[in-house]
C-alpha cells in the first residue's frame, strides 16, 4: 500500500516553488529540494511510524496531538 504524506507550505515557500519552476533554474531547485522539501518530508516521515497503543498515546500527549 502506498504511504501518503501531507506536508505545509507556507506562501513564501510555495512562491519560491512555483518561481523555480517557471524559471526552470536547475541550481535553485536543487536548493529549494535541500532546503525547504527534503526537511520537511523527512520531519513527517520520523514522526509516522507503527507503535503500540500504549506508545502511541504518550507520544500524543508528549506533542498534544489529537486523537
Amino acid at each position: 500500500m502506498e504511504e501518503r504524506i501531507a506536508i505545509g507550505l507556507d506562501p513564501a515557500e510555495v512562491m519560491t516553488l512555483l518561481r523555480v519552476g517557471l524559471d526552470e533554474d536547475e541550481k535553485e531547485a536543487l536548493r529549494c529540494l535541500k532546503e525547504i522539501l527534503i526537511p520537511k518530508l523527512e520531519a513527517v516521515r520520523s514522526r509516522i511510524r507503527c507503535r503500540p497503543a500504549f506508545e502511541l498515546e504518550a507520544y500524543r500527549k508528549a506533542t498534544d496531538l489529537p486523537r
